[in-house]
């Protein structure tokens, strides 16, 4: 033996990463500073397109990609569906020939790719994306050691997963086609160019679409347009032409041909005759529905909760499907109920996994911002789609009859025009003080009792957007107001071991709103829900809480 082998070992880097951020909405995302560092870009939420090196991508949650060093990334979201989602720099450790022995380093795919890998729907990784960034400044070892490991992790995980791709970037599936049409049908888009796409014939292409769809690729992007006529007519939009162009027709007199041949009927004569029936995609909007006199013909939700109430009628005839269903399911519900809207939110609020975009092909779709509006401009919204908006007026003012009431009977109890009331969300993994959202908008809003002076400020700054922040248990007596309304949440087990480790603790029982009696626990289903039936419901707790104090538990 010698001191200089004849073989000498080769070597895979040892990686680490030392940025990771969240990105939401339009961005141009540049290389990283440190040359030879790879960028991952994980899409949480949205859809949209991005441009890098001249190549485009269609991304949509669950996607990933990767970038060679010096690569710039440009996002651009789709309408009302903005792209949200994660960014991670992943780097090689450099080794002295000390560390090494003078060894070869080996080629790395992961921090020196030579070109950019698009992965789709990798959930799994987008996951573990957000674990690092929720704990990306770790206070303890033991968390640091953990970020490692699932660093290490994703990183098998990412190239397991980029080992077995067997395609490109612009090799799709059939499905992958339907949906790729669904998403750009706006857009000239051929035959041939989707043929070519998942490399079938033009004839194979055209009869394997039918016989997925029931329609040829042509009558689909058509009835996808027709659909978004509709959207626009149903939102007020009354110019056709500017109608037509939005939807993916070159003027007035071809949509107008096309809307007939699809409907029956021209544009000009398509509200006179809408009949209503809509399917909503997160619980809160069955019940303005509701509100409004009218019942969803399929309803998101894991539970009738939103949509029963003493002064209302059960539903008949609404079907309810739960948030993991696909989207081919749902499609074929809205069919068979014979839904002619569907009623969804922005990616904040998703009931469902996948974009609701995907629907348009049974029933137009119209997006609803979740955090954009409060109830009552949803309310306003919802009622103005469905031609019922004499009806929301109505109920509005009733609600509002209903407020000044209660305000003054609030008002005339000794301390309460000067007490502040704090809403404490106690949750197995974290503490919230709620703004004027849920149980905040009835005490804050409707009730015009005064909340702790930094939740005040968030709601001045934040207006319908802003709806909770997180404190810790340590920070709890700077938020505590002269009385506590407490919202517990139960892990995912029933537990409720977190509100005892709060209520347990010393900073609980030191807060004077305990030590006074001034502390209740209610119920999450009582005021947690954000809708019409819901907020009048609570105006009425409200009103037996302070006036009588009556409520599930008091401390």
């Amino acid at each position: 033996m010698t001191d200089s082998p004849e073989w000498s070992e080769s070597r895979f880097s040892s990686y680490y990463f030392s940025v990771i951020e969240t990105f939401y909405g339009n961005v141009q995302i540049p290389p990283p500073s440190i040359i030879g560092a790879a960028l991952l870009v994980a899409v949480a939420g949205g859809g949209g397109e991005a441009a890098a090196d001249g190549e485009f991508y269609h991304l949509r949650r669950g996607d990933i990609l990767l970038l060679p060093a010096d690569t710039h990334l440009a996002i651009q979201s789709h309408k009302n569906e903005l792209l949200q989602g994660y960014v991670m720099d992943i780097r090689q450790r450099k080794h002295s020939q000390d560390d090494t022995g003078g060894s070869l380093p080996r080629p790395s795919s992961l921090a020196a790719p030579k070109q950019v890998a698009c992965l789709r729907n990798v959930l799994e990784l987008v996951t573990m994306l957000e674990e690092l960034y929720l704990h990306r400044l770790p206070i303890y070892e033991l968390r640091h050691i953990r970020n490692g490991m699932v660093f290490h992790e994703m990183l098998y995980r990412l190239l397991q997963v980029m080992d077995a791709a067997p395609r490109g970037e612009g090799d799709l599936s059939l499905e992958q086609s339907v949906v790729y049409l669904e998403e750009h049908f706006r857009e000239k888009i051929t035959r041939d160019q989707l043929a070519a796409a998942t490399r079938m014939s033009r004839s194979h292409y055209s009869v394997a679409f039918k016989q997925l769809t029931g329609y040829s690729p042509s009558q689909y992007a058509a009835l996808l347009r027709v659909h978004a006529a509709m959207e626009l007519l149903l939102e007020g939009k009354e110019a056709l032409k500017e109608i037509a162009i939005q939807s993916g027709y070159k003027d007035e007199f071809y949509l107008s041909r096309r809307f007939k041949q699809h409907t029956g009927i021209s544009p000009s004569r398509y509200l006179p005759q809408f009949g209503k029936r809509a399917a909503v995609l997160v619980p809160p909007y069955a019940s303005h529905m509701r509100a409004l006199g009218l019942e969803p013909t399929v309803a998101i939700a894991d539970s009738s909760e939103y949509v029963t109430s003493p002064e209302l009628e059960h539903p008949k005839s609404m079907v309810m499907m739960g948030e993991h269903c696909t989207a081919e399911q749902l499609a074929k519900a809205l069919r068979e109920t014979a839904t002619e809207l569907v009623i969804a939110s922005d990616p904040s609020y998703a009931h469902v996994t996948f974009s609701a975009e995907r629907l348009r092909a049974a029933a137009p779709v119209i997006v609803v911002p979740w955090m954009d509006m409060g109830w009552k401009e949803h309310f306003r919204y919802i009622a103005k789609i469905l031609r019922e908006s004499e009806k929301a007026e109505s109920w509005l003012a009733g609600f509002e009859r209903e407020e000044q009431e209660a305000r003054e009977q609030i008002a005339s109890m000794a301390g309460m025009a000067q007490a502040v009331v704090t809403v404490l969300v106690i949750k197995p993994d974290k503490l919230l003080i709620y703004g004027a959202r849920n149980a905040g908008y009835v005490l804050y809003r409707s009730l015009g009792l005064m909340p702790p002076e930094r939740i005040r400020e968030h709601i001045a700054s934040g207006g319908p957007s802003f709806h909770s922040l997180r404190i810790t248990l340590e920070e709890l007596p700077d938020y505590a107001g002269d009385k506590l309304l407490v919202i517990v949440f139960n892990d995912e087990k029933g537990s409720a071991a977190a509100v005892d480790a709060v209520l347990d603790s010393t900073v609980w029982k030191e807060l004077p709103a305990v030590r006074q009696n001034e502390a209740y626990i209610v119920d999450q289903n009582d005021w947690i829900p954000y809708n019409p039936i819901s907020i009048r419901n609570q105006l009425r707790r409200a009103v037996k809480l302070f006036c009588e104090g009556k409520t599930n538990v008091q401390i």
